[in-house]
């Protein structure tokens, strides 16, 4: 599960703060001094957190279920009032669930079972080793959903694949921030124009 929040410069060290109450609750190491950058273990689950010019993210791991994908996100094996009182306004939150391609049945009817009922688009990549698929809604628990399914990815194409899905998602959401204002401009630049 993943959640990028914008947050002010002003807040970031009530950031901070409120990551090192989930270190001190799980007895981890609190991050360093003018870290950018954490992860530890906290119970089941890991968690990444990674500063970025204009947002923070998080990235929460832990092992999913093969069978019913997105049944039990890893960002509910956080503690939810920890969760809940992330600083910052989040701007994207979704869960991604890895499976293995073997038995995986991706035929339209069973990937959209996965995804609410809804129209599902996907793509093969990393030359075929695994196919991304995804509805671009968000869920009723406020996140969208993305689905590998692997069928040969090493655990480094894995973690990379993982890594590109949720900053994809980060930064297009991010961009589509601007479009109210593009929107508002599109009659000036007509004018601008003719």
């Amino acid at each position: 599960s993943y959640i990028a929040v914008l947050i002010d410069a002003d807040d970031r060290a009530r950031e901070l703060a409120h990551l090192e109450s989930l270190c001190r609750r799980f007895a981890q190491a609190l991050p360093p001094a003018g870290a950018t950058h954490y992860r530890a273990n906290f119970g089941p689950a890991r968690l990444k957190w990674e500063r970025h010019g204009e947002f923070s993210g998080y990235l929460v791991i832990a092992p999913g279920d093969a069978e019913a994908p997105f049944a039990n996100p890893a960002a509910t094996l956080m503690p939810a009032e920890w969760m809940a009182a992330v600083p910052g306004k989040t701007v994207a939150a979704m869960h991604v669930d890895i499976v293995s391609g073997a038995d995986f049945a991706t035929d339209s009817a069973a990937l959209s079972a996965h995804f609410g009922g809804h129209g599902v688009t996907g793509a093969s990549i990393a030359e075929d080793a695994a196919s991304v698929f995804t509805d671009f809604r968000i869920h009723d628990d406020g996140f969208s959903r993305c689905l590998v399914v692997d069928r040969g990815l090493t655990r480094g194409q894995a973690g990379r694949t993982l890594q590109r899905l949720v900053e994809i998602e980060a930064y297009r959401l991010l961009a589509l921030l601007a479009l109210p204002i593009a929107r508002r401009q599109a009659p000036r630049m007509v004018e601008i124009e003719q």
